[in-house]
């Protein structure tokens, strides 16, 4: 009987993570998956151990990369200029606190896990990614565009927002993935 609620629960998390990966491109699917990884530790053990994290970490990256192309004035997240959500010229929605706080600490809690750092640099590489402008990307490590993305939110961080709480999770992001 134990093994069974084990099996079933393992079930509902594979559920769960393939529509967490189709709603994470969206600011509710965002706070979703940040209130099910901090509310369940069966899931936050779950995702810890899958080996295709690049389905729910690469729409996090763009969202995160997008939103720090923004303008900004005065400090205050500002109108989208640039590609959507498909890549091929949707609108970018506003930029809010919430979207730019959260993938920031979901990258910090994904990349807690001791063996993240060394396996996102090894074993998980990303084709094509075509949503970063600054140079073309035919194939790289998850942890090596881990770094520039945040690389990026800092830059833009110190440069546009100056916002410490903002400025310490891109940071422990980066610790993170050091070996």
């Amino acid at each position: 009987p134990h093994s069974e609620g084990t099996a079933a629960a393992s079930a509902d998390f594979e559920r769960l993570f393939s529509s967490l990966c189709r709603a994470v491109n969206r600011d509710s699917g965002v706070l979703l998956l940040y209130t099910v990884l901090t509310a369940s530790e069966g899931f936050a053990a779950y995702l810890s151990v899958r080996t295709d994290l690049d389905t729910i970490l690469l729409p996090l990256l763009r969202t995160l990369y997008l939103k720090n192309t923004m303008p900004s004035r005065g400090g205050n997240p500002g109108r989208p200029t640039g590609e959507g959500a498909s890549g091929v010229g949707s609108p970018v929605r506003p930029c809010t606190r919430s979207s730019l706080y959260i993938p920031p600490i979901l990258l910090l809690l994904v990349s807690q896990d001791p063996s993240f750092g060394s396996d996102a640099f090894r074993r998980s590489f990303v084709e094509g990614v075509t949503w970063y402008a600054e140079r073309k990307i035919e194939r790289i490590s998850l942890g090596s565009l881990m770094v520039l993305v945040m690389l990026r939110s800092v830059s833009h961080n110190l440069n546009d927002i100056r916002d410490n709480y903002l400025l310490e999770n891109c940071c422990g992001v980066l610790c993170n993935l050091c070996p």
